[in-house]
């Protein structure tokens, strides 16, 4: 069954095993730099005006329910809830 596949991984992770600089070696450098490029393409896009604020709004409610449901199924997954 789902539960019995779900223990089954979680019995896998070695106790003690979360470590918050692995969450920071999941990326590369080079992903990184994207990452900082984007948000700070964001962010002067918003200060800029260049955008009405109706577009960055519907704009960013797509990738914020993507992120939000990825967030959801990252607890589930990782900490086997």
């Amino acid at each position: 069954s789902r539960s019995d596949r779900r223990n089954a991984r979680c019995q896998r992770r070695p106790a003690g095993s979360f470590c918050v600089a692995v969450l920071f070696r999941k990326l590369d450098l080079k992903s990184y730099i994207i990452m900082a490029v984007i948000m700070g393409g964001g962010i002067w896009l918003r200060s800029s005006g260049l955008a009405p604020e109706v577009f960055i709004a519907v704009f960013y409610a797509g990738p914020g329910c993507a992120l939000a449901h990825a967030g959801v199924l990252f607890r589930i997954m990782f900490f086997c809830i």
